[in-house]
């Protein structure tokens, strides 16, 4: 008797329809060396430099990145989980999240951003259509404190990842469901809230 199985494996495409913003959590750790460096120019205050500010923007800049300029390879990265997440949360919607983070597993844990710009970071950096510089409140729990900020920003971008899907958890077709409506409604990224990080997606059969 011929042996089936219900574990399928699928290439997904994802194509933005609106531009992708990238904050690495790492912003947030301090024992990171980038963050180090910041904190040494913002605890000057009042006595920063015009130079100073431009290096604090390049290093906010360079925080939010998920690779490690040390060891950069050329091609810029973004958490596979992130996606999984963007997919949980609209299947969230109709009671089934739970049923999808456990049916569908990504291949990889980074996948590569694809985008328009030059791949070194100092002209990628240089050009300002992939700078997002806004105003942020750095205390949301007490009295604002609204400083400027910069992240990266790609405005046409695509990303590609494999991944297995667990057919008898949940149905192809509710998966790919939920994976249109994440990219309509979720989106991937930083500042979602404001429509950014949407995408368009193709599933194939592998």
């Amino acid at each position: 008797m011929a042996v089936t199985t219900n574990v399928y494996k699928l290439h997904l495409i994802l194509t933005g329809t609106s531009p992708l913003v990238v904050n690495n959590i790492r912003g947030a750790d301090p024992d990171e060396p980038l963050v180090r460096e910041i904190k040494k120019i913002t605890d000057k205050k009042g006595n920063m430099t015009e130079e100073d500010r431009q290096r604090l923007e390049w290093l906010k800049w360079m925080v939010s990145l998920y690779d490690d300029p040390k060891g950069f390879s050329g091609d810029l990265h973004f958490p596979a989980a992130a996606i999984m997440k963007s997919f949980t949360r609209a299947a969230s919607q109709f009671r089934d999240g739970t049923k999808l983070a456990r049916a569908v597993q990504p291949a990889q844990a980074m996948v590569v951003i694809q985008h328009s710009g030059p791949k070194d970071l100092g002209q990628l950096y240089d050009d300002d259509r992939f700078r997002l510089r806004n105003m942020v409140n750095t205390n949301p729990t007490g009295k604002k404190t609204m400083v400027p900020t910069v992240r990266p920003i790609f405005p046409e971008w695509g990303m590609e990842l494999d991944a297995v899907l667990f057919n008898d958890i949940l149905g192809e077709a509710d998966f790919s469901r939920y994976a249109d409506l994440a990219g309509v409604g979720e989106g991937v990224g930083n500042a979602r809230p404001l429509g950014y990080g949407r995408f368009g997606i193709q599933i194939q059969k592998l």
